[in-house]
């Protein structure tokens, strides 16, 4: 759920700044800056979709644990 929930606020912020933006922008400088953003509201909805959850992160770090892995900084020789 909090993934939604940030993807959704940033979507909502990106696409605010880029209103702001091209307010201010001169017309030449419109297709870059819709390009740029467009790219980052891309690059927030493909992590959104492969990236996992805090869940599943949470999990993993567990189960490293159990396996008796290596952990950085302690086990380092």
């Amino acid at each position: 759920m909090w993934r939604r929930a940030y993807v959704y606020a940033a979507s909502l912020g990106l696409g605010l700044i880029l209103m702001r933006l091209a307010e201010r922008a001169d017309l030449a400088d419109l297709p870059m800056l819709a390009r740029a953003i467009t790219g980052l509201m891309a690059l927030m909805a493909v992590l959104y979709l492969v990236g996992p959850t805090a869940q599943q992160l949470i999990a993993f770090v567990a189960e490293l644990r159990a396996r008796g892995g290596p952990r950085p900084g302690i086990d380092s020789t």
